[in-house]
């Protein structure tokens, strides 16, 4: 049988992936508890923008409402995250942000180098390979002493199971997987994934390519039944709406099942 789904658990290799894929966790720290809104970065001809989940986004903001003093890091960078916004589509549940080259490799991070064409020439097909990565709440570690937190990273590389001019949709099935060192359970916690992203892999003329096409906007929600519950579904929104100055553009609603 073919494997579908490989999941990689929290390692220093999976940590590096993400943040040479350009994704960092901002952070903020409220009452005694650590927030994050997951982010990665496009690199246009003129500017660059981060990218992350709306309704992540709208967390921070109604969080930063309830408590004015909150301090928001890009990992320890403080960063106002609140001025930095360029647009926000909660229909598409896209967030778009300005952010300076220099921030980003002050904190250690990069940006997918998308100058050269946008949206990006790849194939988007059922059976695509295509690589997710996340910093879950659940495999976060927090030292209340200090209030100091680690975002252990975790990653998976599927394929596409459908897709339409708004979504991607995957499909994890614990009978077509190989993980290391443990296999998830159905309905595992993505909390912390959201806004993550999603990216196309393929090899051209024997050269490998990889190309950001998406964002993570729904995990498993352990709420199917019959044979429907023997998988889960992972959800991601197509990125292609957004412009090279960071606007976003609105789209009529496609359709896949729920």
């Amino acid at each position: 049988m073919q494997k579908r789904f490989v999941n990689i658990s929290p390692t220093p290799l999976c940590d590096g992936a993400a943040r040479s894929a350009g994704m960092m966790p901002i952070s903020h720290f409220k009452q005694r508890k650590w927030w994050a809104v997951l982010v990665f970065f496009l690199s246009f001809q003129s500017r660059y923008v981060g990218v992350t989940a709306a309704h992540v986004l709208r967390q921070f903001q109604e969080a930063k409402r309830e408590t004015a003093s909150m301090i928001c890091q890009l990992q320890v960078m403080p960063f106002d995250l609140t001025n930095a916004i360029i647009d926000i589509n909660d229909d598409l549940d896209i967030a778009t942000f300005a952010v300076l080259e220099r921030d980003i490799r002050n904190i250690g991070a990069a940006a997918f180098d998308v100058s050269s064409q946008w949206p990006p020439d790849v194939r988007i097909e059922p059976g695509a390979a295509i690589q997710l990565i996340g910093f879950p709440e659940n495999i976060r570690i927090i030292n209340p002493l200090d209030r100091s937190a680690i975002f252990q990273a975790y990653g998976a590389l599927a394929v596409v199971e459908d897709f339409n001019e708004r979504d991607i949709i995957m499909i994890f099935d614990p009978n077509q997987v190989i993980a290391a060192p443990k296999k998830p359970s159905l309905g595992f916690n993505m909390s912390g994934c959201s806004g993550g992203p999603a990216v196309i892999h393929e090899t051209r003329g024997g050269i490998h390519r990889w190309s950001p096409v998406g964002l993570i906007v729904g995990g498993p929600l352990g709420q199917a039944e019959g044979a429907a519950a023997e998988f889960d579904i992972i959800r991601i929104r197509r990125i292609h709406f957004i412009a090279d100055n960071g606007s976003i553009r609105p789209t009529d609603s496609g359709w896949l099942p729920t």
